[in-house]
């Protein structure tokens, strides 16, 4: 920064006061004049190549350097980026195929489901029909039960006023007679 400082005040200073004889002679023409302006350019572009060699080479050779590390930085950044996208790339590529397999295992299992579903209702609906048929056979065995009840009740009346219309007083006194006869 000091360097630079008293490189600009050189710099400055050299303009002001090497200028000023280029500036006064307005209107001479003569070859000293164009050889003091020669010299004096050619003193003042030594000068400034004396001291802004360094400041300026300097400069430029750590401008250089930052924009190589810069760019090395940035090639770095780049690969790392890129491995990373290559591994984002892999995880997804893995991922979609986790994915497929999930899909496809819950498409058997609901497979395997509903054929257990249906399995479990023809077995259900093969209870039902075995349950209803040995309902209707108890019905219908309860049925025939009390029918036979029944008829045999409606024969034993039938018979009760068959009899008492067929048996008299007479009749039923010798059927008396024959059983105490039997008896003794």
């Amino acid at each position: 920064m000091k360097k630079t400082s008293s490189l600009f005040i050189m710099i400055t200073f050299l303009f002001i006061f090497g200028a000023t004889p280029i500036f006064a002679a307005e209107g001479s023409s003569s070859p000293l004049d164009f050889i003091y302006k020669v010299i004096n350019f050619a003193i003042l572009i030594g000068l400034l190549y004396y001291f802004a060699k360094k400041p300026v080479g300097s400069g430029f050779k750590s401008s250089a350097e930052s924009t190589k590390q810069n760019l090395d930085e940035a090639r770095k950044a780049q690969k790392e980026v890129e491995a990373e996208l290559e591994e984002f790339r892999g995880k997804l590529a893995q991922m979609k195929q986790e994915a497929q397999t999930m899909v496809e295992n819950a498409r058997k299992e609901a497979e395997s489901e509903k054929d257990r579903i249906i399995s479990e209702g023809q077995e259900l609906a093969n209870r039902m029909k075995e349950q209803v048929r040995i309902a209707v056979e108890q019905e219908y065995k309860k049925a025939e039960l009390e029918l036979r009840h029944w008829t045999a009740g409606e024969t034993v009346k039938l018979a009760e006023k068959v009899i008492q219309e067929k048996i008299n007083d007479s009749h039923h006194e010798n059927l008396v007679k024959d059983y105490l006869n039997q008896l003794h």
